[in-house]
């Protein structure tokens, strides 16, 4: 394979894992013998691998890299084009030792692969919400529950880009449950949004999905242990009953990678800690 790399008319690049084995030994050696250019070495523990299940469960989420890893360059590409050279690649690359968001933001308009993937993610409709309803705000909402510390966190966030347009996060009192967590950052960001602003949230709390769908319906009996969060929940009925543009919550899975729902985690987590208590 890798002779047949070093043959290709294109130029191939090599993500490797430097696993400390013979044959991770020989294939550095062949790639030497090749004349691949070696480019970067990222250090065990770097966000950069894709979970096993991650495409066909249609999750953007990575894990981290149990060894270190390397970036080779090989194939036989134009020698008429500009020349990328190892430093350049490394100041481009930066440090992958934390989660980062890249790639959620290719060069524009994304590659046909990339959009075709999309389509098949849990948040697919975010990105033509915003294009069918003009001025939409498009957000996510998270709640954060730590038994042990007896403390909750509340978390929303709302944009697309790079820099989310507004994020929200604060502790949340009253009964411990993440239900109540979950609805509060609903009600939270209820709040800060414009009611003739079309909204789209996505959600990974079910059963607060499933309680405000089944409100008011006759046989809508309420689980014993939710009825303490009934002040909450009910909030969220009202500010979603004013509204008088377009609304809509989506389910999606959490912790799978998505854009939005990892930002609005991270603040519920940081609500936990917050000084303002809602």
């Amino acid at each position: 394979m890798l002779r047949r790399a070093f043959n290709h008319p294109a130029w191939v690049w090599i993500l490797r894992l430097d696993k400390p084995c013979p044959e991770s030994r020989r294939d550095k050696t062949v790639l030497t013998r090749l004349k691949a250019c070696h480019y970067a070495r990222l250090p065990k523990g770097s966000w950069i691998l894709q979970a096993r299940e991650g495409w066909s469960e249609a999750r953007l989420a990575a894990d981290r890299s149990w060894v270190a890893a390397e970036v080779w360059r090989t194939g036989r590409g134009d020698s008429t084009t500009p020349f990328l050279s190892p430093a350049d690649f490394r100041q481009a690359l930066g440090s992958w030792e934390e989660q980062r968001e890249d790639f959620h933001w290719p060069t524009m308009p994304a590659p046909c692969h990339l959009a075709h993937f999309r389509a098949a993610l849990q948040d697919a409709f975010s990105y033509t919400w915003e294009s069918e309803n003009p001025g939409a705000w498009v957000g996510a909402t998270d709640g954060s529950f730590d038994k042990v510390t007896e403390t909750m966190g509340a978390g929303a966030t709302v944009g697309m880009g790079k820099t989310p347009d507004k994020s929200i996060w604060f502790a949340v009192g009253g009964a411990l449950s993440p239900l109540r967590a979950e609805a509060a950052a609903l009600d939270g960001l209820l709040q800060e949004t414009p009611d003739n602003t079309p909204l789209l949230v996505l959600i990974d709390c079910l059963v607060l999905l499933w309680i405000l769908k089944r409100w008011g319906s006759l046989d809508f009996w309420p689980d014993p242990a939710d009825i303490p969060h009934l002040d909450i929940i009910s909030s969220c009925l009202q500010r979603l009953r004013h509204r008088t543009a377009a609304t809509r919550l989506v389910k999606i899975k959490g912790h799978s990678g998505l854009l939005l729902n990892v930002r609005a985690d991270m603040l519920a987590d940081l609500g936990r800690s917050s000084e303002e208590v809602r």
